[in-house]
């Protein structure tokens, strides 16, 4: 029974090479479309999960409404951390990062002016398990 219905199958795909060709190349675009969303998904939802508390780790998003147009970002004032760790007390750790433009570093009498200077609370390293190539994390920030 199956060799017949494979044999009839053959002669249909021989008979209708166009509507074959349409049909095998939707079948295939239509697996590997599937195949990379479930790839960015997947991606999505194992961001950052390497940390040791990463179930515990949430982080900040505000949203602003312009014009009907809702804009989240996770650029907050820098009060909300330590005002969020006062007013909820299961908040155990919180941590500020601030990706600065420019910067002058001074020690003594020298002084160096950067860019692209990022700045954090001393907490990060208690928050994320970050490994250090040089230094201890406790006086690290």
């Amino acid at each position: 029974m199956i060799r017949n219905y494979l044999i009839v199958s053959i002669r249909s795909l021989r008979k209708n090479k166009g509507y074959t060709a349409i049909n095998i190349a939707g079948l295939a675009l239509g697996l590997s479309c599937c195949y990379v969303i479930v790839l960015l998904v997947h991606h999505e939802v194992s961001y950052d999960r390497f940390h040791e508390n990463a179930s515990q780790i949430y982080r900040l998003v505000r949203g602003t409404e312009d014009g009907g147009r809702t804009d989240r970002s996770a650029q907050t004032e820098a009060a909300y951390g330590p005002h969020l760790k006062e007013s909820f007390p299961e908040i155990d750790t919180a941590a500020r990062f601030h990706i600065g433009d420019e910067a002058t570093l001074e020690f003594g009498e020298e002084s160096v002016s950067t860019s692209g200077m990022a700045f954090a609370d001393p907490q990060l390293f208690d928050i994320f398990s970050f490994q250090l190539l040089r230094g201890n994390p406790e006086t690290a920030l």
